[in-house]
């Protein structure tokens, strides 16, 4: 069964993309698929991505 989680808050700085790369990665080391939509034009999310080689957060 498919599972839907937001992190939402409209204050930047936040720690929405750290806390949402970081259970993106902890999902991932427990075999679950994962899709992480990055919808902040600053794309910090991304950016990680391309860091990490694809492995969202370092393990």
């Amino acid at each position: 069964m498919s599972k839907i989680v937001a992190i939402l808050n409209q204050k930047g700085g936040a720690g929405k993309t750290t806390i949402a790369t970081n259970l993106a990665r902890a999902l991932q080391t427990i075999n679950q698929r994962v899709l992480l939509v990055d919808s902040d034009p600053q794309g910090s999310a991304r950016d990680w991505n391309a860091v990490s080689d694809g492995g969202l957060a370092p393990p």
